[in-house]
């Protein structure tokens, strides 16, 4: 009876075993579910704030657009022909507003800005869309120039009638760059950027 006891014991805690064996298992698979779960859902999370700072629209601040300052600008006193822009100095400020693109023309300037003689500042990042190389164009009546980045990457200046140059490919990264446009007129207001990649057109998206 002594042995036969034994052998149920033995047994019975041989399957107790099992069965925690099963459980302890079982517990580690479903934490491991839980973990993965978890760790989706804050992949997926840090995904869409990483897009929303792409958009430029979730820093504290920031607005659709870019800022854009329009003068009057005096031609007795500026040298309308030169490269350097600071030898074409804005004179009376008359408007501030937000520009959704860098681009005007004399149906889309403020009534404040004079039809002649004038000048516009934009100010702000542009968003890009993803790493690559971008090709930047500038088409302007009058003298125009752009920076990225702090860095002058096209240059159209001269008292002139619409003309464009383009910059070389610039390398960016994808997110928020820091752009600044300089445009003066003395007759007819026209300017615009546009950016290609590969010889394509790119939309871009401007904050500031």
């Amino acid at each position: 009876m002594d042995e036969a006891r034994s052998t149920r014991i033995a047994n019975d805690e041989g399957i107790s075993d099992a069965f925690f064996t099963v459980m302890s298992i079982g517990i580690v698979v479903v934490a491991g579910i839980l973990i993965a779960s978890i760790v989706i859902t804050y992949a997926g999370s840090q995904g869409k704030a990483a897009s929303d700072r792409l958009e430029g629209l979730q820093e504290p601040g920031m607005e659709r657009g870019v800022s854009a300052l329009y003068y009057t600008i005096d031609p007795s006193t500026s040298d309308l022909s030169s490269a350097d822009p600071n030898k074409i100095p804005p004179d009376s400020y008359v408007s501030r507003r937000t520009d959704s693109t860098i681009s005007t023309d004399r149906s889309s300037l403020p009534g404040e800005a004079p039809a002649t003689n004038g000048m516009v500042i934009w100010t702000g990042y542009v968003i890009i869309p993803s790493e690559g190389d971008y090709t930047f164009t500038l088409d302007s009546a009058g003298g125009s120039w752009l920076w990225i980045d702090g860095r002058l990457i096209a240059d159209n200046h001269g008292n002139h009638p619409r003309s464009s140059v383009s910059s070389t490919p610039v390398h960016l990264s994808a997110g928020q760059h820091r752009i600044k446009a300089r445009y003066y007129y003395t007759n007819e207001p026209f300017c615009r950027v546009t950016c290609s990649q590969d010889g394509r057109i790119v939309e871009l998206r401007y904050c500031h």
